[in-house]
């Protein structure tokens, strides 16, 4: 029988999890036999038993689960390969395959840019400040899931979710290396008063992986009068 349309649920994980493998076996074109078996097997391993949606068809699902246990911590493509047994005892001719794929690595944040660097309270405050970061998800043992988000902080790095969300500036978070923007409001420094305050940027990739480190850039409040215009 032939083995296709094999899913995995997550096909992209960044900690062992119970890993769902679902797909179709078919013997239609290959003898039009009844289909009595399917069996998967992970990273080469012993063939294991997979569940039949129906029995007595020429054309059936499957399902299996591969535990966490087995499920590698480390980043990687790690295959999974499915046979098919027809009523006559024969085994697909080659196995279908395909891969999960484990990021646990998370994206790096290597500048970020404020515009202004600067407030001055006693001149005119711009109305926001201009946060642009670049965000790069490094590639580990043929893996890179991409980035898929990024939050601002103000001098304190906070739960995910609680910052200021950036937005990219290509339009869409789908590549391993992306600028992104936010624009925070001036309120927001200068309720804080005359100090240097950091702005700390984490990104996230598609994994789920957030940086570890963040990448910073400071701006500061200070108050002068500027000198008075000269004729």
């Amino acid at each position: 029988p032939e083995v296709y349309a094999l899913n995995l649920a997550p096909a992209l994980t960044n900690t062992p999890v119970d890993v769902v493998l679902t797909g179709t076996v078919d013997d239609r074109n290959t003898g039009d036999s009844l289909v009595t078996a399917a069996q998967f097997r992970f990273q080469g391993g012993a063939w294991v038993d997979a569940v039949l949606d129906q029995t007595g068809a020429t054309m059936t699902g499957l399902t299996a689960t591969i535990p966490a246990a087995e499920v590698p911590a480390a980043d990687g493509a790690y295959t999974v390969e499915v046979q098919g047994q027809d009523e006559w005892g024969n085994w697909s001719q080659a196995p279908a395959s395909t891969d999960l794929l484990v990021d646990a690595t998370a994206p790096d944040v290597p500048s970020v840019v404020l515009d202004p660097t600067s407030i001055n309270l006693a001149a005119t405050i711009p109305a926001s400040v201009r946060v642009t970061a670049s965000l790069e998800d490094p590639l580990v043992n043929g893996v890179q899931s991409g980035v898929a988000g990024a939050e601002a902080f103000i001098n304190v790095l906070s739960a995910p979710g609680e910052g200021f969300s950036l937005l990219p500036v290509d339009g869409q978070f789908n590549q391993a290396v992306e600028q992104a923007y936010v624009d925070i409001a001036s309120t927001e420094f200068t309720a804080l008063g005359l100090a240097d305050h950091q702005v700390l940027v984490v990104g996230l990739d598609a994994a789920g992986n957030w940086s570890t480190v963040a990448g910073m850039a400071t701006i500061t409040i200070y108050e002068e009068t500027p000198p008075a215009d000269t004729i």
